[in-house]
């Protein structure tokens, strides 16, 4: 008889960024700044697990109430009813409540988001649920500079799900058990939304006078809600990195253009990562990697370990210098690793 599979295990927040390779810094409380200017991740989390969303009534109705477009599966909808749907995306045993990154200042992104009122477009809507918890000032918040903010986002919103029992006896109000999330998260990296009927949410787009020649394009409403940390339109094909590395795998540590590898991605034995990478992205349902599933691999193989600078960033510094066998990059310049196997 075989033992049943373990149960995932919550993650905090500082372990959620040490999960991927990040060193975590902080906390700070809520409305506290961050002291960072550099690019990086910024992760929000409650200061203990709660089975229920400590929903603030006054303040989904003050939400409503400014935003007449505002509506819950196409209804005009009572704060009651807005704070019930919240209720069901709310995971019982996690802290982890909002995950964050910025190209830019960590300090300046996390102070937009402390400064933005509920319903807002601007300077940051991110995040948004998270403005209709009472005692927000509970909150913590944890950060990790990175110079690939868009991979490790990857990578920790997918530990994240990888340490959440989605299942009916864990959480049996879940509405959504598809895409799973923290609380405040709608939108994953690939632009997979939480289902929860909810539109209208931020303030419409003020009006622009169009250039003389231009063309006007109406959105439809609840289209851009503004909860997305960043506009994510992924291109059905994604255009190949260059030069190719598919000669890599054949032995030898350059790439088709004969070209090594440079910083600390010279001390990487190139012949066995790709060899690797792509034997694991080909026995892959999707026959593809992230950057961050790519990283964590070799680094439980051994073989970006010893190296200076973290793995996620290592590995997109070889795929941007075309030394990595696959390796494919979308109009969002988000990296993945496909198999090039046929069959």
């Amino acid at each position: 008889m075989t033992s049943p599979a373990p149960l995932p295990r919550p993650l905090g927040a500082a372990e959620l960024l040490r999960a991927v390779g990040l060193m975590a810094d902080g906390p700070v409380t809520w409305g506290r700044p961050v002291q960072s200017s550099r690019p990086g991740i910024y992760v929000v989390e409650w200061s203990e697990a709660l089975a229920d969303a400590p929903v603030e009534l006054t303040a989904v109705g003050s939400w409503i109430e400014r935003l007449p477009a505002f509506r819950l599966d196409g209804h005009r909808p009572t704060s009651r009813e807005v704070a019930a749907r919240l209720h069901e995306f709310w995971l019982p045993g996690q802290t982890v409540l909002y995950v964050g990154m910025t190209a830019a200042s960590i300090g300046g992104r996390v102070g937009a988001l402390y400064r933005t009122p509920l319903g807002d477009r601007r300077p940051h809507a991110g995040g948004a649920w998270l403005k209709t918890l009472k005692g927000l000032a509970r909150a913590r918040v944890w950060w990790a500079e990175t110079d690939a903010p868009e991979e490790y986002e990857d990578g920790i919103l997918s530990a994240f799900a990888a340490s959440v029992d989605a299942s009916p006896g864990a959480a049996p109000r879940l509405r959504d058990r598809t895409v799973i999330l923290p609380f405040a998260n709608l939108e994953d990296a690939t632009g997979s939304r939480k289902a929860h009927g909810l539109s209208g949410t931020v303030e419409p787009r003020p009006p622009e006078d169009p250039a003389p020649g231009s063309t006007v394009v109406d959105v439809p409403a609840g289209d851009a809600e503004g909860a997305a940390e960043s506009a994510r339109a992924r291109p059905l094909e994604p255009r190949p990195a260059t030069p190719s590395a598919a000669t890599a795998t054949a032995g030898g540590a350059t790439g088709a253009t004969g070209s090594r590898p440079t910083g600390s991605a010279a001390k990487v034995d190139l012949e066995a990562v790709n060899r690797s990478l792509q034997s694991i992205a080909c026995r892959r349902l999707a026959r593809e990697l992230t950057v961050a599933d790519a990283a964590a691999e070799l680094s439980a193989l051994g073989l970006l370990r010893g190296i200076r600078g973290q793995p996620v960033a290592v590995l997109r510094d070889l795929l941007k210098q075309g030394l990595i066998a696959g390796g494919v990059q979308d109009a969002d310049r988000r990296w993945t690793i496909r198999c090039l196997a046929r069959g």
